[in-house]
């Protein structure tokens, strides 16, 4: 992982994108297996669903960002990547699970896959990021609520 923190803005765009659209398609796949998808306006619901994969990365990242916002270390592009990372890993679990039971994930399968995600993120934060011990402990709690919040 450490080749990622020193890519360029352009490699670190392209993993932007590779977490937006594996959001995007755990979130298509969602809304297409519920209940009354023939009914839904098609170039709407794909609309929706990117909106909503945008939404969501831009919130843990600027929630992260605003917990780390007195340290004096660059810590933005390591940021980015261990987001964009374990949160493409959690929703091609999360999309592989839904397509091979043709149904939306179930609690246990989002309690599973939301441990190997928010694990994932909270281990990796911890070993890379070169801030403050408390710092520390505010993402690692941050993380922990975003997983509790991520079962709903």
């Amino acid at each position: 992982m450490g080749i990622l923190y020193k890519v360029k803005r352009s490699s670190l765009i392209g993993v932007i994108l590779i977490a937006l659209i594996t959001q995007f398609t755990a979130v298509y796949c969602n809304l297409v297996l519920s209940t009354g998808f023939e009914k839904m306006n098609k170039f709407l619901v794909i609309f929706l669903a990117l909106v909503a994969a945008a939404i969501y990365l831009a919130i843990v990242y600027y929630v992260y960002k605003l917990i780390l916002k007195k340290e004096t270390v660059d810590y933005n592009q390591t940021l980015i990547v261990n987001i964009a990372i374990t949160f493409a890993i959690g929703t091609i679990l999360q999309t592989i699970v839904m397509l091979s039971t043709q149904a939306v994930t179930n609690t246990l399968a989002n309690v599973l896959i939301g441990v190997i995600q928010f694990g994932l993120i909270g281990w990796i934060n911890w070993t890379s990021l070169e801030i403050s011990r408390q710092s520390k402990i505010n993402i690692s709690v941050w993380t922990v609520i975003l997983f509790v919040l991520a079962l709903f």
